[in-house]
């Protein structure tokens, strides 16, 4: 098995279609839109989607090799606006119910760098983020209490498997109209299948203006 060619996510229908995740990138809705694509209805517990990860079948499976790759017009990620992807780790995996089913970011936070576990104000938010963005900044130096974790390292971290697969790169906002673009082709009932698809939104108590400039 190559290890590259296994990150790439596909679907048994249409093998073709290549996904390489991206944490906290949209990926509750691609591999959602995946398993649709694959079993026309929608996973049990589509926000959990995740665990089931086993189940979908890679590039790999297939036989995929990299010019192969480099040549499908359906292979691609997706990239978010760095400050949005750091909103949503900190409103759902510090701040929010995510945090039960993660890394013990929290509590790191809470036990050694005094996060207000239970932020109400935009102040207590705004000092939240900078601790958290202070922790990052060790912890992708080697120098905090947890190792790296695909939810937090930079999304150029990938670049060398874009670059050597040379996949397409879309950007999270508009993006169910952009993917129905990139795999009507492929998938010609594309437009049914991405409506109304399950995303894993956090809930944002304070406007991202008073806690980020």
């Amino acid at each position: 098995m190559n290890d590259l060619t296994h990150r790439l996510f596909s679907t048994r229908t249409h093998p073709q279609l290549q996904y390489l995740v991206i944490p906290k990138c949209g990926c509750t809705f691609v591999k959602n839109l995946l398993w649709r694509i694959d079993h026309q209805h929608d996973h049990t517990n589509p926000i959990r989607v995740h665990d089931d990860d086993s189940v979908f079948p890679r590039a790999s499976d297939f036989g995929f090799g990299e010019e192969q790759i480099r040549q499908n017009e359906y292979a691609f990620t997706i990239f978010r606006n760095p400050v949005d992807r750091f909103l949503s780790l900190y409103f759902d995996k510090v701040v929010g119910p995510g945090h039960m089913r993660f890394v013990p970011l929290r509590e790191t936070l809470i036990k050694y760098y005094q996060l207000y576990p239970d932020p109400v104000t935009p102040r207590e938010h705004w000092r939240n983020c900078m601790i958290l963005l202070d922790w990052l900044e060790m912890n992708l130096h080697g120098e905090s209490e947890l190792p790296h974790d695909p939810h937090w390292t930079p999304q150029g971290w990938r670049l060398d498997v874009i670059k050597k697969f040379d996949l397409k790169i879309l950007m999270l906002a508009g993006a169910e109209e952009k993917l129905k673009s990139l795999l009507r082709p492929l998938a010609p009932n594309i437009d049914s299948l991405v409506d109304g698809i399950e995303r894993n939104r956090s809930t944002r108590p304070v406007v991202r203006g008073l806690i980020v400039d």
